[in-house]
């Protein structure tokens, strides 16, 4: 990528990272996160347990009906968790867990600066990173943890112009009958999809992403895990 992109990239993630850093409440409404300059939805899961972020960045391979028709062959997955661990061809996709010690009850219809602070965070640093630098996009997932049993997923991307995220409802674990650990265990484990010659640009004016740009082959797992306070 050439040097005017990636001050340009670094420009709009510094503006930002400044008005995030700002912010003084705790939570963040889709109309508060559209006056800073950031996309956001709330998508919906599928019977599946799939989170329908659009388009999708990591890919969930077994979905649980699935697995009871076809049982997983343990030595075939650790071949292949052997050939992912290749280090040589690293893609931009991160995995990363946060954890926010605030109460939840109003953070169904919101996310928390503190969600919002973290993807900054990593954001920049995996913009910042020589192996990343390359990609016009930067595909972020985020397990998000707060008031001791709730969680959440959110599937954040920025393009170089535009930060959009897509959050899923807030799910409690308060019942380990119903709680959703699987659910958070999948996604955890989840593979990336495959961002070969994509070159998306500024994103369109109603903050949709064409889903034709999105290469269909899988890369391999993130690279990068985090656990931010």
């Amino acid at each position: 990528m050439e040097m005017e992109p990636l001050r340009r990239r670094r420009d709009v993630l510094k503006h930002l990272y400044q008005r995030v850093k700002d912010w003084e409440s705790f939570f963040l409404s889709p109309v508060d996160l559209q006056s800073l300059g950031i996309q956001v939805f709330q998508v919906r899961i599928s019977d599946d347990g799939i989170i329908q972020s659009h388009p999708c960045f990591f890919f969930l391979p077994y979905p649980e009906r699935v697995l009871q028709k076809y049982p997983l062959d343990t030595l075939r997955i650790g071949a292949d968790d052997a050939e992912d661990s290749n280090e040589g061809s690293p893609v931009p996709h991160a995995i990363m867990t946060t954890v926010a010690h605030v109460p939840a009850n109003h953070a169904d219809q919101s996310l928390t600066i503190h969600e919002v602070r973290a993807i900054m965070n990593m954001m920049i640093i995996r913009t910042s990173n020589r192996p990343f630098r390359k990609y016009p996009i930067h595909p972020l997932l985020v397990l998000s943890y707060m008031g001791g049993q709730h969680g959440r997923i959110i599937q954040a991307l920025f393009d170089g112009e535009n930060l959009v995220l897509q959050y899923s409802q807030l799910w409690s674990f308060e019942d380990e009958n119903t709680a959703p650990v699987e659910l958070f265990i999948r996604y955890n484990i989840s593979r990336p999809v495959g961002l070969e010659s994509l070159d998306m640009g500024p994103g369109p004016k109603d903050g949709t992403l064409p889903l034709d740009s999105v290469a269909g082959r899988h890369e391999g797992r993130p690279r990068s895990e985090m656990w931010a306070q």
